[in-house]
């Protein structure tokens, strides 16, 4: 890890740095921001941006929970930003592969206290948190989705209802995505898979959300055993100015709730 800088938000000093997680011969790039003293161990939060997006949008998360004494990570997926990988070649599912790789990663920092990794997620990257902590129960202390994209193999299967028809490369939304994307999420039963995760989740959706219908955070909120719902009101596809505040607020009462801040400094040793 490479430092490249310190900044100060809200009453807490933090560090930010460069680091990496391999996957298969590729490396994911990301950002870490560490409380000071960077010393001991903290809970650690890795937070996933949105389809086609970069890390510093969650830079917004990572800040916050520096600034609350909890070290954050963010990394661009495979295909995205500065990792490497081809984006043809990205999908929901790959996304997933690339978190577990992350949360793997995570277990062997120095600085992570190993039983209090904790997943963020907005829309895809929420369904790849979804989907990765339910395949890596044992790791995830909690999770927070807010608006998850978890309409994802509805959308597929209503656009290309015929496997045949999915071209190599096709403009969706936008961003070009390749035919892997359509091919892993069909037939795929995300509501199978996510109640595998038991531990406790915070989801949040805005009501004018008009990319993911609040629908699909509904049922989740059934299937999930441990569920903290909200509804954001007069939220879009994403949580701006006062309802972001709003968000973070339902965040931290949720942290502290499940005793997943710590609360004294000695408790990082």
């Amino acid at each position: 890890m490479e430092e490249n800088r310190q900044r100060r938000f809200t009453d807490t000093a933090y560090i930010q740095k460069q680091i990496t997680a391999d996957k298969d011969g590729k490396t994911l790039r990301g950002d870490l921001f560490l409380p000071l003293p960077a010393e001991g161990k903290y809970p650690l939060v890795i937070c996933s941006h949105v389809l086609g997006a970069k890390r510093h949008t969650m830079h917004k998360y990572c800040r916050i929970f520096a600034s609350h004494g909890a070290a954050a990570v963010c990394f661009d997926f495979g295909g995205c930003g500065e990792s490497d990988g081809d984006p043809l070649q990205m999908s929901l599912l790959t996304e997933a592969e690339d978190l577990k790789t992350i949360i793997s990663s995570a277990c062997e920092w120095d600085f992570v206290k190993r039983d209090m990794i904790i997943l963020l997620g907005e829309s895809q990257g929420g369904a790849a948190s979804a989907i990765a902590a339910a395949e890596m129960k044992e790791y995830v202390k909690g999770m927070i989705l807010c608006f998850p994209a978890l309409n994802i193999p509805d959308v597929f299967e209503e656009l290309y209802p015929d496997p045949s028809s999915v071209p190599d490369s096709f403009y969706f939304r936008w961003l070009t995505l390749g035919r892997k994307y359509a091919e892993d999420v069909r037939n795929y039963d995300i509501y199978s898979v996510i109640p595998e995760y038991e531990g406790p989740v915070l989801l949040m959706h805005g009501d004018n959300d008009d990319l993911v219908d609040i629908s699909y955070s509904e049922k989740a909120a059934e299937v999930y055993r441990d569920v903290s719902y909200h509804v954001i009101e007069g939220a879009g596809h994403r949580f701006r100015d006062d309802l972001f505040e709003q968000a973070e607020e339902y965040i931290f009462s949720w942290m502290k709730e499940n005793r997943m801040l710590l609360p004294e400094r000695s408790d990082r040793r």
